[in-house]
């Protein structure tokens, strides 16, 4: 920002001496460099009053998310009820989390064995949103839905709000192949238990 403002002031200090000397009336190659540079000092500007982290949340660039039926049709950003949030950047599609005691209720429970064996059985099972290939969402994609630059839980709660802000299961895959259960907090504290809250994934892993 600093070096924009130098070169700023630079092509004005020059053109002022030229304009002295009888040697410029504004030519046009002068006059396109201070354009330049007076472009590239607005989005300095810009940037410069951005919220912290704001680019990497997509806040700035408008919402990634689209809401989806229990067909997997696309729905309005003001529906009141979906059951899935598919990431249009990243080829995701996400179970939304409810309050109503089902499947996917969001205080629910599982231990990684149950997570697996029961919670995602049951989704594959019924063919949740029409789809069979639900699974556990490895650490990169549960890193998608972090959303720093809001109070916790640190999501987009107009797309995901029930979310809590505890720990959820992932996964990664360490050096040896080997699959390691893991977990992640959407909130500020990360606790060690044996059982931990889920929500399922599909789509081509990141």
């Amino acid at each position: 920002m600093a070096g924009v403002i130098f070169s700023y002031r630079a092509e004005l200090s020059k053109s002022k001496i030229l304009s002295q000397k009888g040697e410029l009336s504004m030519s046009w190659p002068v006059f396109c460099r201070l354009m330049r540079v007076t472009f590239f000092l607005f989005l300095g500007l810009i940037a410069s009053t951005l919220p912290a982290g704001a680019e990497e949340s997509g806040v700035v660039s408008g919402s990634l998310f689209v809401k989806l039926d229990a067909l997997g049709n696309e729905l309005s950003k003001d529906a009141v009820a979906w059951a899935m949030v598919k990431d249009t950047q990243k080829g995701l599609t996400w179970e939304a989390k409810t309050v109503d005691g089902s499947i996917h209720n969001a205080t629910n429970e599982y231990t990684w064995k149950e997570a697996k064996e029961v919670f995602l059985a049951e989704l594959n099972g019924a063919k949740f949103g029409g789809f069979d290939d639900w699974r556990m969402p490895n650490d990169t994609e549960i890193n998608t839905l972090m959303r720093r630059d809001q109070e916790e839980p640190y999501v987009d709660r107009a797309y995901f709000p029930n979310i809590l802000p505890v720990t959820y299961w992932n996964f990664y895959i360490c050096g040896s192949g080997a699959v390691m259960s893991d977990t992640k907090s959407f909130g500020k504290k990360s606790v060690r238990a044996a059982k931990h809250h889920a929500i399922a994934v599909r789509g081509r892993e990141l």
